[in-house]
């Protein structure tokens, strides 16, 4: 079953901080290089996760490490990889 990102951004705000496995802590020691340079600054890193979130699902679907879900946040679209249980693990742009 593919995860649903209404789920995922409630447990998002419940379990912000995360760990060294998921969440915004595994997001900026992981994934952060990704964002970086593409031109995001470091601390903007939470806010544009949190937009991603809010902005609608354009597509959804379950890759080799588990269920995503994409959304288009100013004219850039973004990965938000879940786990089944809706905890974030990473947050990408999308390579064109």
């Amino acid at each position: 079953m593919v995860g649903n990102l209404k789920e995922t951004r409630k447990i998002w705000i419940i379990n912000i901080k995360g760990n060294d496995h998921a969440g915004l802590k595994h997001i900026l020691k992981n994934h952060e290089a990704n964002l970086v340079d593409r031109g995001l600054v470091k601390e903007d890193i939470p806010k544009l996760l949190d937009k991603t979130l809010k902005s609608k699902t354009i597509k959804r679907g379950v890759g080799k490490k588990g269920p995503y879900g994409n959304c288009k946040v100013n004219g850039k679209e973004y990965r938000v990889a879940h786990g089944d249980n809706g905890v974030i693990v990473a947050l990408y742009q999308e390579e064109k």
